[in-house]
């Protein structure tokens, strides 16, 4: 799991390596969530793909 920042993501090289690409929608105001609150949110998601309740 490889988290950009919030201002420029990650680089074009990182992510022509990556397997898949996922960005979070943003609604209203919201431009862009704290790197932190996002790999939060995807390790949520995938923890719950792999071990549904």
């Amino acid at each position: 799991l490889i988290i950009g920042n919030e201002g420029k993501g990650i680089s074009r090289l990182l992510r022509e390596k990556c397997d898949f690409v996922v960005s979070l929608p943003m609604r209203g105001k919201i431009e862009s969530l704290n790197a932190a609150v996002s790999a939060g949110i995807l390790m949520y998601s995938i923890y719950n793909m792999r071990f549904p309740l």
